[in-house]
């Protein structure tokens, strides 16, 4: 492409790349090149109220893939008219070149970043994909090295850092103020029952206390703690060239930084050590460091599992398989507190262990994280090729419900040029699209990608940035920044199932809470009387409790029921690999290892699937029977419409809550583990009598390890359940009292005034519970 322009080179290369070698200026027709020459002089100005730079930016923005959109704006066209362009491909490059050589012949980089500015606009509203508003912003990078040289030479002085990103003007918490200014109403009506105002300020503060967790994964190797020490702008994890923190690592706001360590309990220990059966290096290693490991354990491994405090500054020698002493073994978890802006509004972010752990509890550790998360951070290195394991691994989770984005972001970018990386991006779409089945389009959907240096940003973070800038790259072009924001925007910007959910729920009960202030003034001369009231509340208490503990039960016993049907079809499963085996033997024939891993995924992925959904329908049934019983015990006060409607909605939060909403993830635990230990059973010499004793190891081993797993997801629905029960008791409780004391009416006058208020709040609520609905 004949183009002097340095800027215009890079930016045809990048934007057109696949018409690139096409474009000359020497096939441009008369018309263009008279347009070329006279650009410089059209007032194009004012146009739709659009200043320069925010005009360049939407002619720049304009390239194959969204041009339709451009054409089809009134706007756009009006431009083109004016500067007597026709609407086509060929004329908006000629005009994006003059718009470039323009840019260009100024000498002024606020110009440029004027531009960047407008572009990040476009972004947002979604006329341009994230990897168009970089390809753009690349094409300027040489020249922006270029000026900022020059202005160090005049001593000019440095631009202004890009405004940090708001929460209090995001989406999210423009919907709090708008609860908020709702309650700041109704305090000011003078006959609002305290008690239900009290309840409603409940409402926002759960709301308020909403946890966000966002998952950070990857291979051995893929950068994950150097990522993490960017974002903390600390060197709190160890780096290096061979894998490191291998353990979960959780990190959240705190005002002053901490860390703690917790280490694996007597009972996890033991587990660990039987796993190693099955696991040559690691058995290997603990054996040549026996002497080592017998000390740390007499020390750090307890019966309730022992916690350290310690400065942040202490934790890598906790996390780092380097350290002489090997203790980052016994760890099972570690927790940061930082007090890092991108955590302030409840994010916390799970560091997890690499997803080619060999640790099974690890592997627990990271599917429990995912299924907890409303995002995931997946790390690639992109200076190496993408593995199966990414593809596998990245295939999965893209079918979680409860996940809103799967990030995928590139590490080692400042090694590999724009272009390749595009093709990366691609290659691992198509791939993902070959290894996925069910809602393919939906779940590729939540797939972005985003590139970042983090050793250079981690630089610039911990003052050294003129290394950083010796390489060519100010904190922008790291990447780090443009990942905050990412992160900032899932949870906060714009809409998510999950923030959507919350405020529906708070909406909602807003709206019942003002409807019964209405039925309280309209029938303000009844008084709801119940003899022996709190006789009676506390009756309904403990025979609600004495139905929960009858529900643990049926839990414990359909658990127990389901252990042994596990144990089952494992007992099965070794059966038929064995006669497999026997058979291959017999016949003198190889044993294929693949068809032993296809036949324990098909087999034992589709029972266990079975037997799960089967388990929690007779579960459900059982929860329908113990809701039923509650609305038993509350009729004997006679619930109004209100209490009514609130005992509903903690009903709901029960059947969601104890729901067991398996993954893929869970029922991959499961047949991975199994799998693992065939193909060591398998290894090359080993004898069949050899391989019938191992396999009762093996499938023993697994057993024991689902089991634990399973325990550990029942505890936690347990516990979540019991603490429902009590959130509702207090609360029915609570309404309840109050809603039967007298109340005095105001004079007809003032009870008509607070009656149109009141529907006029009822009215702003309804509004914002449709727009919410309306949201797809």
């Amino acid at each position: 492409m004949d183009i002097k322009n340095d800027i215009a080179e890079y930016f045809f290369s990048l934007v057109y790349p696949e018409t690139y070698s096409e474009f000359h200026i020497e096939n441009i027709s008369e018309d263009e090149k008279s347009f070329l020459e006279e650009f410089p002089k059209a007032n194009i100005l004012p146009l739709e109220d659009k200043n320069t730079t925010e005009l360049f930016a939407i002619i720049l923005s304009c390239n194959n893939r969204n041009k339709n959109i451009f054409l089809n704006m009134p706007f756009f066209e009006n431009l083109l008219k004016k500067l007597g362009l026709q609407s086509n491909q060929r004329d908006i490059q000629a005009l994006q070149i003059q718009v470039l050589e323009y840019i260009q012949k100024q000498d002024n980089i606020n110009i440029i970043y004027e531009i960047f500015e407008h572009l990040s606009t476009l972004k947002v509203g979604g006329i341009i994909l994230y990897e168009e508003e970089q390809c753009i912003k690349t094409s300027f990078k040489h020249y922006i090295h270029q000026l900022t040289s020059k202005q160090k030479l005049k001593k000019i002085p440095k631009r202004q850092k890009p405004k940090a990103f708001n929460v209090k003007n995001s989406w999210f918490y423009q919907n709090i103020s708008h609860i908020e200014e709702i309650l700041e109403d109704a305090k000011k009506l003078s006959f609002m029952p305290i008690w239900l105002a009290k309840f409603a300020d409940i409402q926002i503060n759960n709301l308020k206390q909403a946890k966000f967790h966002i998952s950070i994964c990857g291979i051995a190797k893929s950068g994950k703690s150097t990522l993490l020490n960017a974002l903390l702008s600390q060197d709190v994890l160890e780096i290096s060239a061979i894998p490191e923190s291998t353990n979960k690592i959780k990190v959240s706001y705190a005002k002053e930084p901490k860390g703690i360590v917790k280490f694996l309990n007597k009972k996890e220990w033991k587990k660990f050590i039987e796993n190693l059966y099955f696991d040559d290096e690691l058995n290997t290693l603990m054996k040549e460091n026996k002497e080592s490991f017998r000390n740390l354990t007499d020390l750090y491994i307890t019966d309730d599992g022992l916690e350290l405090d310690m400065k942040t500054d202490d934790i890598k020698n906790y996390t780092s398989s380097k350290h002489y002493s090997k203790i980052s073994y016994l760890v099972k978890e570690i927790i940061i507190q930082s007090p890092v802006e991108l955590l302030k509004n409840n994010l916390t972010l799970i560091n997890t262990p690499n997803i080619n752990t060999i640790f099974n509890y690890k592997a627990h550790q990271i599917e429990t994280c995912i299924s907890k998360s409303i995002a995931v951070l997946y790390l690639i290195n992109a200076s190496k090729p993408h593995s199966q394991k990414d593809i596998d691994f990245l295939s999965n989770i893209i079918a979680y419900e409860n996940l809103e984005k799967v990030l995928i972001v590139f590490t080692r970018s400042d090694l590999v040029s724009l272009p390749d990386l595009k093709n990366l991006s691609s290659s691992i779409i198509d791939d993902i699209k070959k290894t996925s089945s069910g809602n393919i389009n939906k779940n590729i959907s939540k797939i972005d990608f985003i590139p970042i240096a983090s050793t250079l940003a981690l630089l610039h973070r911990t003052n050294h940035q003129d290394d950083a800038l010796l390489r060519g790259y100010d904190i922008e072009d790291t990447g780090i920044i443009a990942l905050e924001d990412y992160i900032e925007n899932i949870i906060f910007k714009h809409p998510t199932q999950y923030t959507q959910k919350l405020l529906l729920n708070t909406y909602t009960n807003l709206e019942k809470i003002f409807k019964k202030s209405l039925s309280i003034l309209e029938q303000s001369n009844t008084q709801k009387n119940i003899i022996d009231l709190d006789e009676k509340l506390s009756d309904i208490k403990n025979k609600i409790l004495d139905f929960a503990q009858e529900m643990l039960q049926t839990v414990e016993s359909t658990t127990e029921g389901t252990k042994i049907k596990i144990k089952n079809l494992g007992l099965n499963l070794k059966g038929y690999l064995l006669d497999y085996i026997n058979y291959e033997s017999s016949k003198n024939n190889y044993i294929n290892a693949s068809k032993l891993e296809n036949i324990i995924t098909t087999n034992l992925k589709d029972n266990l699937r079975y037997l799960i959904e089967k388990t929690q329908s007779h579960f459900d049934k059982r929860l329908e029977t113990f809701i039923e019983n509650i609305h038993l015990v509350y009729s004997l006060i006679n619930p109004d419409k209100f209490e009514t409607e609130l005992l509903r909605f903690y009903e709901n939060n029960l059947r969601e809550i104890t729901k067991y909403q398996y993954t893929e993830g869970d029922l991959n635990l499961y047949t991975n583990e199994l799998k693992k230990y065939i193909n060591h059973i398998l290894r090359d010499g080993a004898k069949l009598r050899d391989i019938k004793k191992t396999m009762d190891m093996a499938f023993e081993l697994s057993y024991e390890n689902i089991l634990t797993y399973l325990d550990q997801k029942i505890d936690r629905k347990k516990k979540n359940f019991l603490d429902k029960i009590s959130q509702m008791i207090e609360s029915m409780e609570f309404v309840i009292k109050n809603n039967s004391k007298p109340f005095i009416s105001p004079n007809p006058k003032e009870k008509i005034s607070q009656l149109q208020e009141i529907k006029n709040i009822e009215e702003k609520i309804s509004s914002y519970i449709k727009e919410l609905r309306l949201i797809q």
